[in-house]
């Protein structure tokens, strides 16, 4: 910081606080990767630090496999691209292998695996339905036989009172 700039707080870009100084000519300064940038205006500092950390448009091809819900039928496997990440909300772009994209903030690591084969995807599918129908199997072994230890320790206690009065 020059003897003439003086601290003058934050302004936040794309998350991240920025420190910013202000100059005897009462020009906003703040360095943005190794260089100064200065602007009239608080906010317009902020403005240019935003358009500076834009990230430059990249288009890559990260190709995947998961399994997608419908409201008839079950799963079915489908395959994808990830081609990048939404400048602005961050966001993964997809492109499906129809044709369709969209974008995705909640894809998850356990139901995305890496483009499988069309025989690894009839094996992926076979064995989720084997664990939907174990686990179903389990909850209807379960259920009926479920008890609420608390509530069953309370009346057994409850009962056993009784009888020594």
């Amino acid at each position: 910081m020059n003897k003439d700039e003086y601290p003058a707080g934050t302004v936040e870009v794309r998350g991240q606080q920025i420190p910013v100084r202000v100059d005897d000519r009462g020009w906003w300064i703040a360095d943005w990767d190794g260089s100064p940038q200065h602007s009239e205006t608080k906010e317009g500092l902020r403005s240019k630090l935003q358009t500076l950390s834009k990230r430059k448009a990249v288009r890559v091809e990260v190709p995947f496999t998961t399994l997608r819900y419908g409201h008839v039928g079950g799963p079915r496997v489908c395959h994808g691209n990830a081609v990048g990440l939404h400048a602005g909300n961050g966001n993964l772009l997809i492109e499906w292998r129809d044709g369709t994209k969209e974008q995705d903030t909640r894809r998850s690591s356990r139901e995305t695996l890496r483009r499988l084969t069309n025989e690894e995807g009839k094996e992926w599918l076979d064995l989720t339905e084997k664990r939907r129908d174990a686990v179903n199997a389990l909850e209807n072994f379960e259920k009926p036989r479920r008890v609420d230890l608390r509530t069953a320790t309370e009346k057994a206690i409850a009962e056993a009172a009784r009888e020594l009065d």
